[in-house]
């Protein structure tokens, strides 16, 4: 999972989000110029980001995902403001592949 910063170690759905997506595009780089080495490295980030996101940021009991997890362990979520709630969601729900897909 990525991390907003070293030194603010929170695992945001929106950072990992883009995360993911800038590994797929990598991946499909890697294909493009014929390397395999980087595009098994990729694949197998990507595909560990993806599991990490669906089983650590998804809440089922709302149905929604967290807006991120704390150092602590704590979660933050809810669809109550428009930002992050709302917007971490939507980018979520636009940018990821459907849970278990």
């Amino acid at each position: 999972m990525t991390l907003a910063k070293p030194t603010y170690p929170v695992m945001y759905v929106m950072d990992n989000t883009e995360t993911l997506r800038g590994l797929r595009s990598a991946h499909e780089l890697a294909v493009a110029l014929g390397d395999g080495t980087e595009k098994r490295r990729t694949q197998a980030e990507a595909d560990r980001m993806e599991s990490a996101i669906d089983s650590l940021l998804w809440d089922p009991s709302v149905p929604s995902y967290f807006i991120g997890i704390q150092t602590d362990g704590g979660k933050s979520g809810g669809l109550k403001d428009w930002y992050p709630d709302i917007m971490a969601n939507l980018m979520a729900i636009a940018w990821l592949p459907p849970i278990g897909t």
